[in-house]
């Protein structure tokens, strides 16, 4: 499959997007995956899409399959929003979506923050491209408390 897989990105028309879905299904590939975001016709992805969202750990593949569909399903949205709200709010500043200030710190606060795995520096980046200024600002005073608290300076400590 992986041969395939490659020869598809070479050559356009020997992709099948029943085959790779059938093939997706059983294994949950994310080579598949990406395969199907990148090339299945956009009504196909959207047919798709709860089971992308629901079945692929790659933010990045969940989104490019969720603008090249022109997704505009709520259900789909809340889907993303539970399951990978990095994701959720990168997908938000690139589409231009509104998420008020409250949300927006929740998501970041669901985030991962692993070295690798940085989905809330993607979060945080997403704030950024929105203009949240204000979330931004909440995000570094609680950062600087919880810094303090954790690694307390040396004055305190004598």
């Amino acid at each position: 499959m992986a041969r395939w897989l490659k020869a598809t990105r070479a050559i356009p028309s020997l992709f099948d997007a029943s085959v790779s879905l059938d093939y997706w299904r059983r294994t949950h590939d994310y080579r598949v995956a990406k395969s199907l975001a990148y090339q299945a016709p956009p009504e196909v992805l959207r047919s798709i899409l709860d089971e992308i969202v629901a079945n692929c750990e790659e933010g990045w593949i969940i989104s490019k399959a969720i603008v090249r569909s022109g997704c505009d399903d709520e259900a789909i949205w809340q889907l993303v929003r539970t399951m990978h709200p990095a994701t959720y709010l990168y997908l938000c500043a690139k589409q231009r979506r509104e998420i008020s200030d409250d949300d927006a710190l929740d998501l970041v606060a669901a985030c991962t923050n692993s070295a690798v795995e940085d989905q809330r520096g993607l979060a945080i980046w997403a704030l950024g491209q929105m203009g949240k200024v204000l979330s931004l600002d909440r995000i570094r005073a609680a950062t600087e408390q919880l810094s303090e608290e954790c690694f307390p300076s040396k004055e305190r400590c004598t």
